[in-house]
């Protein structure tokens, strides 16, 4: 009967064992390699170098993959476990670190060990996915389901809520911090400034030609009281062709204050309407209506002066017919004067003929 086979105390681990070990170990084992940026620093990645077999079945990737941590699983950064690779790697023992990753198609409890060897950092894990779970971890797991897909649903209301701000006929823009970086702008508000480069630039800088016209300054105060602003039919003078011409116009104006979930101010949002063809309607109307009201005070003066000159006539007009109506008078006494002479002098003519006739 063959002696059975020992390890002879302080002789190395026969190398022939490890590819058994590694394979019939239910933890599984990565091999990685830091990445630098060029500019070097702390490691920005790692490199995939060896999967253990139980990292294979875990991961589903081969022995060697190739590439890199975030490019096979970009969420990691989200889970903390890129940072747990990093300190680990900068750190002379043992790290060990715990997440429920719910990303990138997992959904499991992952425990981690992380040592530095040389230029290699060695990490260790394993799962809870093929491990009977718990009422109370069965009973987490739906409630974190149930707030991811509340998170999902929200967030893809908000990006609808952003597409049509975006897409609306308004002009909108948020902007952060103290300086007022513009960290986003819609359609409406970058056509109305000449679709200039805005995204990232302060709005004095990227909209200086609004230098003395107290916007800057009505701004600057909504962001230290969190009062919000509000003005209708505000005149700005904004350069709406980027050519160094600004020409007038109307807008509408609000200025509210946003913030962060614990009420602190972060930033401004602008939101504004243009009014300019309103207010110019507006006051071409005012305009007419005053030269109407004119037009109608000198119609009312031109009938005063006329019945004055109506009244003026009929007077003169009334005088001139007594005047003829008093020499009709005359004439009428006069035509029966005449006749009544004339009567007198035919019957004189008549009696001295007959008077002639008769000696």
């Amino acid at each position: 009967m063959p002696a059975p086979a020992t390890l002879p105390t302080g002789s190395a681990f026969p190398a022939e064992l490890l590819p058994t070990l590694l394979e019939v170990s239910l933890a599984a084992l990565l091999v990685l390699r830091p990445v630098y940026a060029p500019a070097g620093g702390e490691p920005i990645d790692f490199t995939v170098e060896y999967l253990s077999p139980a990292a294979q079945r875990i991961l589903h990737r081969p022995e060697r993959p190739g590439g890199t941590v975030l490019s096979h699983f970009p969420n990691l950064p989200r889970a903390g476990v890129l940072d747990f690779y990093r300190r680990a790697f900068s750190s002379p023992q043992l790290e060990r670190y715990s997440t429920h990753y719910q990303h990138d198609g997992f959904d499991s409890y992952f425990y981690l060990a992380a040592q530095r060897q040389g230029a290699w950092l060695l990490v260790s894990f394993t799962d809870t996915a093929e491990q009977p779970r718990s009422a109370i971890e069965d009973a987490l797991r739906a409630s974190q389901a149930r707030e991811r897909a509340t998170w999902v649903a929200a967030e893809a209301q908000r990006q609808r809520l952003l597409e049509l701000i975006m897409q609306a006929p308004i002009l909108f823009a948020i902007l952060f911090g103290p300086t007022h970086q513009i960290e986003l702008a819609n359609a409406g508000f970058r056509q109305a400034l000449g679709n200039r480069p805005l995204v990232g630039r302060t709005y004095r800088e990227a909209v200086s030609e609004l230098t003395g016209q107290n916007l800057f300054d009505q701004l600057d105060k909504v962001y230290q009281t969190g009062e919000p602003f509000r003005v209708s039919e505000l005149l700005l003078h904004l350069d709406r062709t980027y050519s160094g011409q600004p020409a007038p116009g109307y807008y509408n104006l609000i200025c509210q204050a946003t913030r962060e979930p614990d009420g602190q101010v972060s930033g401004v949002c602008v939101i504004a309407t243009e009014v300019t063809a309103l207010v110019l309607a507006r006051e071409q109307v005012q305009e007419l209506n005053q030269e109407l009201a004119a037009a109608i005070e000198q119609l009312r003066a031109n009938n005063t002066d006329l019945e004055y000159q109506v009244a003026d006539r009929t007077h003169a007009l009334l005088v001139t017919l007594q005047q003829l109506e008093q020499r009709r008078r005359e004439l009428v006494q006069a035509l029966a004067a005449e006749q009544e002479l004339g009567e007198l002098k035919s019957r004189f003519v008549s009696m001295a003929s007959h008077e002639f006739r008769t000696p």
